[in-house]
C-alpha cells in the first residue's frame, strides 16, 4: 500500500478497483496512506495494533496525535491482547477496541498442550 501511494500508482489502482475498506496492519507508518485515502475518498478503514506500535508511538507527540485521530476515525480498532487494549485505554481513552488474538485459538492450545501451554517446568510441546 505505501509503495502504491508514494509512486503514484495508487491513484490508478484506486480508479480501477474502488476499495470497500482499507486495513492498517500496524498503528505506525501504515496509518499514513490509509488516513490519506480515508480523508480524500472517504474509504472506511480498520487498524490492527500489536503492542510495540502503540507503546512506542505513545512516546512521540506527533505519532500520538496521529494514532489518536486514526483510532477515533476508524471503523474498527483491534488489539492483539487484553493487556494491549488496557494500554490503549490508558493512553488514548478509546472505547470499543476489539481483542483479536492473532489467529490463535487459545482453547485449542489448552486442549492439545494442557492448560499451562506445555511451557512450564521446561516442558516443550
Amino acid at each position: 500500500m505505501d509503495a502504491f501511494l508514494i509512486t503514484g500508482h495508487f491513484w490508478k489502482f484506486w480508479q480501477l478497483r474502488r476499495f470497500d475498506i482499507l486495513h492498517a496492519h500496524y498503528a505506525s507508518y501504515h496509518l499514513v496512506p490509509v488516513l490519506i485515502s480515508h480523508w480524500l475518498w472517504s474509504v472506511p478503514f480498520c487498524v490492527s495494533c500489536h503492542g510495540g506500535d502503540v507503546r512506542l508511538g505513545a512516546k512521540s507527540w506527533w505519532w500520538r496525535q496521529l494514532q489518536k485521530r486514526a483510532f477515533k476515525e476508524a471503523s474498527a480498532v483491534m488489539a492483539s491482547s487484553n493487556a494491549l487494549r488496557r494500554d490503549m485505554w490508558n493512553t488514548y481513552h478509546i472505547r470499543g477496541v476489539k481483542v483479536v488474538h492473532n489467529g490463535i485459538d487459545l482453547d485449542e492450545i489448552d486442549r492439545v498442550l494442557g492448560s499451562d501451554g506445555g511451557f512450564k517446568a521446561g516442558k516443550r510441546p
